[in-house]
């Protein structure tokens, strides 16, 4: 359906290019139409934009240009065109003449300063960037784009306490904020507080997030991290087993820790009825290859089979699953040397398979990664990796 409604709209679009190009073809437009940009050049642009002919548009326009020096819409076409093909020198020319011009529309400079920001975020000269969407929020604070581009600048360079500040004045626009970005990025606040071994405003930054998004696995995971850091692991246990109840596929991210801090407090009776019970309600099959494995070290091989092969008849396809079956069926000395070679011959495969799969996936626009990022550096929305299963 999108791809229906998708190609209606560009030949409804072609269509009205094509009704009034023609229309100009036949009919000479008076001087003043021809002031804002409504000549047969600029409508051939737009119909060479709409079939993908980037150069014959660009032609296009400069005779526009050329021909109406005074016709705002071309340029802007031009110099987005120019950005798009990486030449942001020419771009940032068009749209610095522009903003010169005295007598140019409130709405048109705004929009003229806005594509500036934009070609100096292409050429990557942020703080110049910043500078003119700064500018231009001043002017006007109700200009979405430029706000939502401070948003990304401030968060690409890190720095936390801006970001959020912009975030907020997104939110009084738009009428609705974003928790779960706001959450993560106290998240980094804390993650970076950690480092620095400043325990006290990474407590802070963790309640921050929580109090923002109370189902936040990485405030919950940084929780643990600090108690764990404290010396605290009872409290570190706590925190990480909240994770089951938010969700728990990402369990998978601290379980190695979750059990180390469980052995530390001696309380190994505790640490296998936690993996029992997860066990019993855990759907991804990743969590329940991961889990059964801590479980065999804790009650054996031979009963952890049982829960193994429980997880295959609900997720045949998984091969973690299988790789945890073959490691435990290998561990099992009464099954034979034969048994146990053909296993050996096998697992090789099963470890490649794996490794050949990408963990973490984007929801939104489907980048993959090998390890978790809390912000997809492709699509840069928060928060919307998922553990994929092998």
């Amino acid at each position: 359906m999108p791809e229906l409604w998708t190609g209606g709209l560009l030949l409804a679009l072609a269509a009205g290019v094509g009704y009034f190009w023609g229309r100009w073809r036949s009919v000479e437009p008076p001087a003043a139409a021809r002031q804002d940009g409504s000549s047969p050049s600029y409508f051939q642009g737009l119909y060479h934009l709409l079939n993908e002919q980037p150069e014959q548009a660009i032609e296009a326009f400069l005779n526009v240009a050329r021909v109406e020096p005074e016709t705002v819409d071309a340029h802007l076409a031009l110099g987005n065109l120019f950005r798009r093909r990486g030449e942001v020198d020419r771009a940032l020319r068009i749209h610095q003449n522009l903003i010169a011009r005295p007598n140019l529309a409130r709405d048109q400079r705004d929009h003229a300063m806005y594509q500036l920001g934009l070609d100096y975020q292409k050429a990557g000269l942020l703080d110049r960037a910043r500078q003119v969407f700064s500018e231009l929020v001043e002017r006007n604070r109700h200009y979405t784009p430029a706000v939502q581009a401070l948003v990304e600048i401030t968060e690409q360079e890190r720095e936390w306490p801006e970001a959020l500040e912009w975030r907020k004045q997104l939110a009084r626009i738009r009428g609705h904020g974003d928790p779960v970005a706001e959450s993560l990025i106290h998240c980094e606040m804390a993650s970076e507080a950690l480092a620095r071994n400043d325990l006290s405003r990474a407590q802070q930054a963790i309640r921050r997030a929580h109090a923002v998004d109370a189902a936040c696995v990485r405030a919950s995971i940084l929780a643990g991290q600090l108690h764990s850091l404290k010396g605290n692991d009872r409290k570190a246990v706590r925190e990480w087993e909240r994770i089951v109840r938010q969700q728990p596929q990402h369990l998978v991210l601290v379980l190695d820790d979750l059990v180390a801090a469980y052995h530390r407090m001696g309380e190994t009776e505790a640490l296998r009825k936690f993996l029992s019970d997860t066990l019993e309600s855990a759907e991804h099959p990743s969590l329940f290859a991961a889990l059964t494995v801590h479980l065999a070290r804790e009650v054996g091989a031979e009963e952890a089979l049982r829960y193994v092969a429980e997880g295959l008849a609900r997720h045949p396809n998984s091969a973690e699953l299988v790789s945890s079956y073959v490691g435990m069926w290998k561990d099992l000395q009464e099954r034979g040397e034969e048994c146990r070679a053909v296993l050996e011959v096998v697992e090789p495969y099963l470890e490649r398979a794996r490794a050949r799969q990408s963990r973490f996936v984007c929801t939104n626009c489907g980048f993959k990664s090998a390890y978790m990022q809390w912000k997809c550096p492709q699509c840069r929305n928060w928060g919307t990796l998922e553990l994929q299963a092998a």
